[in-house]
């Protein structure tokens, strides 16, 4: 018999290999379809447990059945094991849900939402180290910096102030969590700096810069706190720290005026005070500036370094925009008298008295201006 010899051209090679792979690519699509068929009806299961919001054991293990199924024909489909991890952690079997999102992260490493996800169960777990690794890898700063907004939106300050610190704890560096919480802070320091509690608010503010070191508003606060106790180089410290945040801030320019006035550092403070002149003048131009503010302000940094003039020009346009301000009245007869006006030096004290301003001073002033058509000796 003679022998047969099975020689394959290379047309045919090619052709067989042709086959081969279009045979496991068919082979692969339908494997990968099938897994996607399985993982929407657990899907499907899976949502209608959520939306009853309680437990059912028989959807529960129907569900389960197809998260398997797909893993059968696709062993490396990380939805399948996101499937599973969710039906253990609504069970609350949290070592399971964390063995299931941690092999669905070993399939899809770059996978936030898996993280995401696994950092709640190692949360709930016990396990506040390892959650903080899954959220930081999920870059969750975000999501909890979104959550603090929304809480505030809401009027839950505690629940926003804690989700900053969420926020924090994951990125100490993430800028607009230091912002939120800072913002908090900053708000409450109103209602201690209104009472004068100025230990507290120290106390408080150099806690929340420990939280939020790149919050200029924190550091500008805690400057006006440390000028309010005659605290001047820590002052100084906090104001220009500040201002390596927010260059250019206007009341930054007048607290440090303030501090150097306080100091006998007289031309230092005319340099500050004139630059926080000019920003102010540069903020009249926005229509929503609170322009009797500023006025006061101007008003107040001319009478430091006695340019009475201007001081009453600044005086009037804040009295213009709208001020019943006893203290900016009390301000304003003070320099009608430094440039001896005693009659409208009299008239602004008297209204200053009439608007509350209960000062021996004030009224030793209108009844001395009264008898003798001047001024008295400031």
């Amino acid at each position: 018999m003679p022998k047969v010899v099975l020689a394959i051209t290379g047309a045919q090679r090619l052709r067989l290999g042709y086959i081969f792979v279009t045979s496991l690519l068919l082979i692969g699509s339908f494997s990968f379809l099938c897994a996607l068929c399985e993982i929407n009806q657990g899907n499907l299961l899976l949502n209608r447990i959520l939306i009853r919001g309680r437990r059912n054991p028989r959807l529960e293990v129907n569900a389960e059945n197809h998260f398997r199924a797909a893993l059968g024909y696709d062993p490396g489909n990380f939805q399948a094991y996101d499937g599973l991890a969710k039906l253990a952690y609504l069970s609350g079997n949290y070592p399971e849900a964390i063995n299931y999102w941690v092999e669905g992260l070993q399939k899809s490493p770059e996978n936030r939402v898996l993280a995401y996800r696994l950092g709640y169960a190692w949360d709930m777990n016990g396990n506040h180290g390892q959650a903080l690794s899954a959220w930081s890898q999920a870059q969750a700063e975000i999501r909890f910096t979104t959550e603090g907004e929304l809480y505030e939106e809401q009027g839950k300050i505690q629940l926003a102030k804690e989700s900053y610190l969420l926020a924090l704890e994951i990125n100490p560096h993430w800028l607009p969590a230091q912002e939120g919480y800072g913002e908090i802070v900053s708000d409450e320091f109103q209602n201690l700096n209104r009472n004068n509690q100025w230990k507290q608010a120290e106390t408080n503010l150099s806690a929340a810069i420990e939280i939020a070191p790149d919050f200029w508003r924190l550091h500008h606060q805690l400057g006006v706190v440390y000028l309010r106790q005659d605290l001047y180089r820590e002052a100084e410290r906090e104001i220009l720290a500040g201002l390596q945040f927010k260059p250019g801030h206007d009341w930054s320019y007048a607290a440090l005026g303030d501090i150097y006035m306080s100091q006998g550092r007289r031309k230092d403070a005319e340099l500050a005070y004139r630059e926080a002149i000019k920003l102010f003048k540069e903020k009249l131009e926005n229509p929503w500036a609170d322009t009797v503010l500023i006025y006061k302000k101007i008003g107040d940094i001319h009478s430091a370094i006695e340019q009475w003039d201007e001081a009453v020009e600044a005086y009037q346009m804040a009295i213009l925009a709208g001020s019943n301000d006893k203290v900016l009245y009390a301000a304003l007869g003070d320099a009608w008298c430094e440039l001896e006006f005693p009659r409208e030096a009299e008239t602004a004290y008297r209204e200053a008295i009439r608007l509350g301003q209960s000062s021996p001073r004030l009224q030793q002033s209108v009844e001395y201006i009264s008898r003798t058509e001047k001024c008295p000796v400031q």
